[in-house]
């Protein structure tokens, strides 16, 4: 009798976890909600769930394209590599184009910064200002319908993005005008800028650094949280703790009910949790993009100059500490469906490998053309003589 309890007990015991085994599987089958943890912070999201998404009806995808994220190269394979895509460009240097949802169809389902008109939402905005104007857009253009409207990004490591960012700014370029609004008024047009005249004379790192008002700070956390609901002071919003940790919340929440996010750093596994989440394929593989850059500058920077970018930056690294997990959860997920991906090597004619020419541009740190980088020593020399006069 004592053994027959035993193994009655041990068979109920398997049937517990049977049972418990079933049920989770049947939850991430069907994407029900699981949990995403953080040290301080839980999140759920149907991380695992398949978009299975269908350009022929009625799904719109846009792209929150946060600066030096590898953001236009990601919107060029939507553009120009997705298989059936249904994208016709005009043949130029930047791709303006239109994707449709069929060979026939006027209807677009991509909104992207190279469709027309170009950044038809702006440039670069943030994800709460880009989930307010792409339905709008789509419906201004296209009548009152029943949209499913999905939306996705990349995120990149912190401190080579805020470097990378430094020597954009550098060589003359910026983000003026970008289309980021705060409590219905342009945000950056509600602080201070971080310096005087049409450019930023002799930029150094320590200056970079020291501007209170720079929105290079944490940019991929305010970027993927909405501003409106905190504060629109950049200094507030950088030095409050109770600011802060609001905006990290909520990135961290956007991130875990984003459609799609993947990493500068994971090219591959990014791309094969796209064509996984959404049902769709790219031509091409996609190639680590090329770091080294800002690796070679770090390397040259003293180590305190660089522990200030990453105190600096501090928001963002917990923020892409928890999009890691997240990712990989994701990223994980399909690999039990689907098996590892087969990894492909670019071709020697593809279309995103990283020509010599402008490896040596951007190891020199120079505008794009040689007509732009004269323009730059216009300005720069406009900029010294008005300062001159002033002084």
């Amino acid at each position: 009798m004592a053994r027959f309890k035993v193994i009655v007990i041990f068979l109920s015991f398997l049937v517990i976890i049977w049972l418990g085994y079933v049920y989770i599987y049947s939850n991430e089958k069907f994407g029900y909600l699981v949990s995403s943890t953080s040290s301080s912070n839980t999140y759920s999201s149907k991380i695992y769930q398949k978009l299975n998404f269908d350009i022929s009806k009625n799904d719109v995808f846009s792209f929150v394209h946060i600066q030096k994220t590898g953001g236009t190269t990601m919107e060029k394979h939507l553009v120009i590599n997705l298989k059936n895509g249904n994208c016709k460009c005009e043949q130029s240097k930047k791709p303006s184009c239109m994707c449709y949802r069929s060979v026939e169809s006027k209807e677009i389902w991509l909104v992207c910064r190279y469709i027309q008109p170009k950044w038809p939402c702006g440039l670069h905005p943030d994800y709460a200002s880009l989930a307010t104007c792409t339905p709008d857009f789509i419906r201004k253009k296209h009548g009152q319908k029943n949209y499913r409207f999905l939306y996705g990004t990349l995120l990149r490591e912190p401190v080579d993005r805020y470097l990378s960012e430094f020597r954009h700014r550098q060589r003359g370029a910026s983000w003026e005008g970008s289309a980021i609004n705060c409590k219905g008024k342009s945000f950056e047009g509600q602080n201070p800028r971080c310096y005087d005249g049409e450019i930023w004379l002799d930029l150094t790192l320590e200056k970079f650094l020291a501007c209170p008002h720079n929105l290079a700070a944490n940019r991929q956390t305010w970027m993927l949280s909405n501003v409106s609901d905190i504060s629109c002071s950049v200094k507030s919003l950088m030095t409050k703790v109770n600011y802060q940790q609001r905006l990290l919340s909520r990135a961290k929440q956007t991130i875990s009910e984003i459609a799609f996010f993947g990493l500068l750093e994971y090219p591959r596994e990014s791309q094969f949790v796209f064509e996984k989440t959404f049902g769709l394929e790219f031509d091409e593989p996609f190639q680590l993009w090329d770091t080294g850059f800002a690796k070679v500058y770090i390397d040259g920077v003293n180590k305190e100059l660089i522990e200030k970018v990453k105190k600096k930056n501090s928001l963002d690294a917990e923020l892409y500490k928890f999009a890691k997990l997240v990712f990989f959860e994701r990223y994980h997920y399909f690999v039990t469906l689907y098996g590892h991906p087969k990894f492909r090597a670019p071709s020697s004619e593809s279309r995103f490998t990283l020509k010599d020419k402008k490896k040596r541009r951007l190891k020199e740190n120079l505008p794009k053309s040689k007509a732009k980088q004269e323009t730059l020593k216009r300005r720069i020399k406009a900029e010294r003589a008005r300062q001159a006069e002033e002084n």
